[in-house]
């Protein structure tokens, strides 16, 4: 059987082929410099994002692939999030392509994120980025609630999952599909009135982001007591902030009685469908609940 292959007119051809790609992919990595990548990395977030980039130690390893040591996003000075022990490996098809496709995985928030990277070999710029999210710990977000919304005492745990995909070639664009199983609220106040604690939610955040806001499919809360949906704009994820604007039509279907929910249904109108409605306009920092009189 070997020497049949071998004597395969093929056999040739095809092994100079495999040995010149070898050749191409470990001399593409070997001499392109550690600051060279490090700089590609920075400048493609920097340019896209309002964070200020750094990274710890950037190393070439065997098989070709890239390995960074804790990528910090900063704003304002303020460290925003970390992402530990980033692996890269680009994609062998793609490096003879205007399009380099630089397959990564991250550690984040006791959780992992896997995706790629897509890099423009022309312009030498990050031009995009899709990703999968699995078992981030979202306890592991209050520094950045407390930082950035003023949210200091406010619980919230549960696991997030989901994906996301961003084009940065020209006003960043993009959709994404989050979900939090096994959530819990507790501490949170709507307009200076204490909202109960809940247990065992379930929350689906859908949307696109596109002239320069999110444009939200599907915000809700799912739990045993209600069902509390939302649609409308808020601005990028990476914007807000405590003043950053809130438009959301709100529904909730009220499955309880109990007096918990009382207070939320004071501030909303009945539908014609036995559910409540209402919008949240003003800030983050300072959101506001205004009825709605339209019956549906």
């Amino acid at each position: 059987m070997k020497d049949k292959i071998k004597n395969s007119k093929y056999f040739k051809p095809l092994s100079y082929v495999v040995f010149f790609i070898i050749i191409f992919f470990f001399s593409f990595y070997y001499t392109l410099p550690t600051d060279e990548i490090r700089g590609i990395i920075i400048s493609g977030i920097e340019m896209n994002t309002p964070f200020e980039a750094k990274l710890g130690a950037v190393s070439i390893a065997p098989i070709v692939s890239v390995k960074v040591q804790d990528l910090e996003l900063y704003r304002g000075g303020e460290l925003y999030v970390k992402l530990e022990d980033v692996k890269m490996r680009p994609s062998l098809f793609s490096l003879l392509s205007k399009y380099l496709r630089l397959p990564f995985r991250a550690k984040l928030m006791s959780g992992v994120v896997k995706g790629n990277l897509i890099y423009d070999n022309k312009t030498g710029q990050i031009v995009g980025i899709n990703a999968k999210l699995s078992g981030i710990d979202v306890e592991k977000f209050h520094p950045i609630m407390a930082g950035y919304l003023g949210m200091t005492d406010e619980q919230l745990t549960g696991i997030l999952h989901g994906d996301f995909s961003l084009d940065f070639s020209s006003e960043t664009s993009g959709v994404f599909s989050l979900k939090i199983d096994n959530m819990s609220i507790s501490n949170f106040r709507l307009i200076g009135f204490p909202i109960p604690p809940f247990k065992d939610l379930e929350s689906i955040f859908t949307g696109k982001i596109e002239d320069g806001v999110t444009k939200v499919d599907e915000l809700s809360f799912k739990g045993n007591d209600f069902d509390l949906n939302m649609y409308g704009s808020i601005p990028p994820l990476w914007n807000i902030t405590k003043g950053a604007k809130i438009d959301l039509m709100i529904n909730l279907n009220i499955l309880s009685d109990e007096a918990k929910i009382g207070i939320v249904r004071s501030f909303l109108s009945p539908k014609g469908d036995g559910t409540l409605g209402g919008k949240i306009l003003g800030t983050f920092g300072n959101p506001k609940v205004v009825r709605d009189t339209r019956r549906q």
